[in-house]
């Protein structure tokens, strides 16, 4: 009977962590999407602003591999890979839910930046070519 449990757990565990990979790969992707996105609008935003799309991409970049190893560990019976893994995985939720954290409590000023940049662009340029791009996109 604890063979068959251990048997279980042993792919319970490896089916959570690649729902870590496959969510890793969500964090990559939204990250990505974001900074395309956001770049359009470059000329209006602080460079600040910017960060947080990198901030995704870095984040989901170590929940893959984090979960790739955790996926090696489940699947070779590794004590020591699987401790590692949930050390780290830990880490890596505090920081998580710290960035969620932050993204909602500075929310307002990067709306608040993000129009005192186009109001600052429009003074300095009233036929500006980034207006003309914002306005046929939107």
């Amino acid at each position: 009977m604890a063979s068959c449990s251990m048997s279980m757990i042993k792919y319970l565990l490896f089916a959570f962590n690649f729902l870590f990979v496959i969510s890793g790969i969500g964090l990559i992707v939204a990250g990505a999407l974001s900074l395309k996105n956001i770049t359009k609008y470059a000329d209006f935003m602080d460079d600040k602003n910017t960060t947080s799309p990198t901030m995704l991409i870095t984040v989901g970049s170590i929940v893959f591999v984090l979960a790739f190893l955790g996926c090696c560990g489940a699947w070779k019976d590794s004590y020591w890979m699987l401790m590692t893994f949930a050390v780290l995985l830990a880490i890596i939720f505090a920081l998580e839910l710290a960035a969620g954290i932050a993204a909602y409590v500075y929310r307002k000023d990067v709306g608040k930046s993000f129009t005192e940049g186009m109001e600052d662009d429009l003074k300095q340029n009233e036929t500006n070519s980034g207006w003309d791009k914002i306005q046929t996109d939107v």
